[in-house]
């Protein structure tokens, strides 16, 4: 056998225990740094004056609108975050997204 194979079967098997469908569960819970926001996904644009919301996942940056307020931006990327991680935190016994906490601590 190959010792690269083993190696590669290896991270293979740890991948798959953290993560689910390309998506890490470490990053759920990281803080991202976006511009100026203290919301994770939320950033404002100079040059348009308007908060935006993107999110990753799967490998893939998903733009989710523009909106006038910091707190409309976070709503929707938390209302969006819930809907693709919360089947991956419960598949993996863990707490789904708190809308309380992310938006008293901004994750």
């Amino acid at each position: 056998m190959n010792p690269n194979s083993k190696f590669r079967k290896m991270s293979l098997e740890k991948m798959n225990q953290d993560s689910v469908d390309g998506t890490r569960l470490k990053q759920l819970s990281m803080r991202v740094s976006q511009h100026s926001s203290k919301y994770k996904g939320v950033s404002f644009h100079k040059s348009s004056g308007m908060w935006t919301a993107c999110i990753k996942f799967q490998q893939h940056k998903r733009h989710l609108g523009t909106f006038s307020t910091e707190q409309e931006a976070a709503a929707a990327y938390i209302t969006e975050a819930k809907r693709l991680f919360d089947p991956v935190l419960i598949a993996n016994g863990r707490e789904p997204l708190s809308t309380e906490r992310y938006f008293k601590e901004g994750y």
